[in-house]
């Protein structure tokens, strides 16, 4: 019962780092910014989403059953299986800004980025597996919230047309909502020692706010 006592102190850490509540968001869904604002955001998420499989990589290694590898090897297959990999559809958002491929990959990377990056590299390679998890956890379960209302405003406030510039939000909109409730379920199995997992939990929140600060910036 340990988990389930803890997910919701897990979920209050996160929200009060809610990714949608940022300024830079605000702005974002209110239209206004500037199409260079999303040009330069670009640019620096990229960089989390080129790394974000091997953040699931590095977790996945770390889970003992097949029953738990099986959460995130599916989360995994839909980063980087099918057709298409989520960082191709994210290269493809970013031509419909104005921003090729060799763009988004020179982008130099902001002292926030590099915090993000880092956080969630140190949590997944030298912490326990539910510190990685609960790291993957803290922007996947925001994620799916997110991405809609990007889709929505990149159509209804900047002109962007359904496909090619909206597909990549569009997906993780649905996607990210299974991803953080097996993420969920898989969390209440393993979290043995609370402390240590909601503190990697406010680390993940502090990191991915302290990356719409430096975006803020940017704008």
């Amino acid at each position: 019962m340990v988990g389930q006592d803890v997910i919701p102190q897990i979920d209050a850490v996160i929200t009060g780092r809610r990714m949608l509540a940022h300024p830079f968001y605000q702005r974002w869904l209110a239209g206004d910014l500037s199409i260079e604002d999303l040009q330069s955001y670009a640019g620096q998420y990229y960089k989390f989403e080129a790394a974000f499989p091997g953040y699931l990589t590095k977790v996945l290694a770390k889970l003992d059953t097949a029953a738990d590898r099986k959460v995130l090897l599916q989360n995994l297959i839909d980063e980087e299986g099918g057709p298409e990999s989520h960082l191709e559809m994210f290269a493809r958002f970013g031509k419909a800004l104005g921003v090729g491929r060799d763009q988004l990959e020179s982008a130099p990377v902001k002292d926030s980025t590099r915090v993000l990056l880092d956080t969630f590299a140190i949590a997944t390679a030298n912490g326990s597996p539910a510190e990685g998890l609960v790291t993957l956890y803290a922007y996947e379960s925001q994620a799916a919230e997110v991405a809609a209302s990007k889709t929505e405003s990149l159509m209804s406030r900047y002109g962007l047309k359904p496909g090619d510039g909206t597909d990549f939000w569009s997906v993780h909109a649905q996607a990210d909502e299974l991803h953080s409730a097996w993420e969920r379920e898989l969390l209440e199995r393993l979290i043995q020692d609370p402390e240590p997992v909601v503190a990697a939990a406010g680390r993940a929140s502090n990191a991915l706010w302290g990356f719409l600060d430096g975006c803020s910036k940017i704008a």
